[in-house]
């Protein structure tokens, strides 16, 4: 249980910190990824998925298939973002189209965690779910409707309210 509540706990503060950058993002615009404000928070983003992935295989039961071989996909795909960023590699794809990817496989491994959460409470593993969806989907639309990180904000925000009832329960 000690480290489902530390994957809980490190979720939580990517949680936060993706929040911080989802405010920049709507303040100063999309380009912040490309600040070393938004490398350093890439970096620790990606630092925090590490250990939460960690903490997560050490202590689900019904989603540790999705942790074992589904969740490392999305680590790759966001350290592939991340190298696009830093210029260390080009694509042609987006940083964001490859974030949008990387939450994508969270969404699906977030379905199987919902089940993990739901032993100490149904319904905040369902808010937190329902955040992780509303999330995902406004993150491919960022691209086309200028109000779409405003949803991103409000699934962030629904997910972090998800986790914090969620912590309270472990």
């Amino acid at each position: 249980m000690a480290y489902f509540k530390n994957a809980t706990t490190i979720s939580l503060v990517a949680a936060l910190i993706i929040e911080a950058y989802i405010v920049a993002a709507i303040l100063y615009g999309l380009d912040i990824i490309y600040t070393p404000i938004g490398v350093t928070g890439g970096l620790i983003l990606l630092v925090l998925a590490i250990l939460a992935y960690y903490s997560y295989i050490n202590s689900v039961r019904y989603s540790r298939r999705a942790m074992l071989y589904i969740a490392p996909l999305g680590i790759i795909i966001g350290v592939l973002a991340l190298a696009i960023v830093t210029g260390v590699f080009s694509s042609e794809i987006s940083p964001l189209r490859l974030l949008f990817i990387a939450y994508v496989i969270e969404a699906i491994v977030g379905w199987f965690l919902r089940v993990d959460y739901s032993i100490y409470s149904r319904v905040a593993s369902w808010i937190f779910y329902l955040g992780v969806i509303i999330f995902t989907i406004s993150l491919a639309l960022i691209d086309h409707i200028s109000t779409a990180l405003y949803a991103t904000f409000l699934g962030n925000s629904i997910k972090i309210i998800g986790l914090i009832k969620l912590y309270r329960s472990i």
